[in-house]
């Protein structure tokens, strides 16, 4: 019997290093921790009181075998974030519902597929010079790509690329991106936690470490911290954990860029402090519902 599964994938094996410490951290407190591959792990046999969801980091690529499975460990199970959160966040139209709520949005037109045709309307309709593609339904930079008006080889690559996908969005491409980096707001337990800066290699515009992009700590300003709480207040969750991806335009006014509630990167790595506060959180969900497990030796197993 587990107290707290922390969900994670086949595709990242050995677990993160964020997954460890955060196992770590638990089980120095007298908390039975199991790690939990949502693709191979079976729920009827986790009996664990809480799953957090934290590297799923493939369930794009099988999003309906995902929230089956995660409902069916709702079932019997407290899980972190909430299946209605999951459910929510799994596809990236909830930019449109975030805009409505008030929420400065990068601008954003949805698209089922791509053609060159589409791309010529898409240019011919808006002042954009340069736009981003990228599915509805992804992780990191898959699918992402940069077009620009005109350039006929890169709208074929990401018509190329973009190609099986089930729905496409286009924003315009802020080159601000390339100085100020996008700057990621971290939450725990509904709070601001701590913020990194992501910043791309030279000549590049996508800030993921794969391909080449660094991170530091930094210390957001009052009116990025303001703004990136109330895109997750305006979610109507409330979440164990959360991150805003913020960009910002010409004028420097931070706009959203993604808000992920389901397996978001906390670059705990970054801010081992937070960690702590992570494990709090859910030391405290845990005591809410029943008295603590206590393991006497390695409360950290893999299933």
């Amino acid at each position: 019997m587990s107290d707290v599964a922390i969900i994670t994938s086949s595709s990242v094996e050995p677990p993160p290093i964020d997954d460890a410490m955060l196992a770590d951290e638990l089980a120095s407190r007298g908390i039975i921790t199991t790690m939990l591959a949502w693709d191979t792990g079976s729920v009827a046999t986790t009996n664990a009181t809480i799953g957090v969801v934290r590297s799923t980091w493939n369930y794009h690529l099988q999003l309906r075998e995902f929230l089956e499975w995660t409902a069916h460990f709702a079932e019997t199970n407290l899980l972190f974030n909430s299946l209605a959160a999951i459910s929510w966040n799994c596809h990236k139209k909830y930019l449109s519902y975030l805009s409505r709520q008030g929420v400065s949005c990068v601008p954003t037109l949805y698209l089922d597929c791509l053609s060159t045709d589409k791309l010529q309307c898409v240019f011919d309709t808006t002042s954009w010079t340069t736009i981003v593609v990228k599915p509805v339904v992804a992780l990191g930079a898959d699918g992402l790509h940069r077009v620009e008006v005109g350039k006929q080889e890169q709208w074929h690559r990401a018509i190329a690329g973009t190609t099986g996908y089930s729905g496409l969005l286009i924003q315009p491409y802020l080159a601000s991106v390339e100085s100020d980096g996008e700057v990621s707001i971290c939450f725990v337990d509904g709070k601001v936690s701590h913020a990194v800066r992501k910043i791309p290699a030279s000549g590049e515009f996508r800030v993921h470490e794969k391909y080449g992009g660094r991170l530091e700590r930094i210390t957001p300003t009052p009116a990025v911290e303001t703004f990136a709480r109330y895109c997750l207040e305006s979610s109507g969750f409330r979440t164990l954990y959360a991150r805003a991806d913020i960009l910002f335009d010409s004028n420097g006014d931070p706009l959203l860029n993604e808000l992920e509630l389901i397996e978001p990167d906390l670059y705990l790595r970054e801010a081992p402090d937070v960690v702590v506060r992570l494990a709090s959180a859910i030391e405290e969900r845990l005591l809410n519902l029943r008295p603590l497990s206590v393991a006497p030796h390695n409360c950290v197993k893999k299933v």
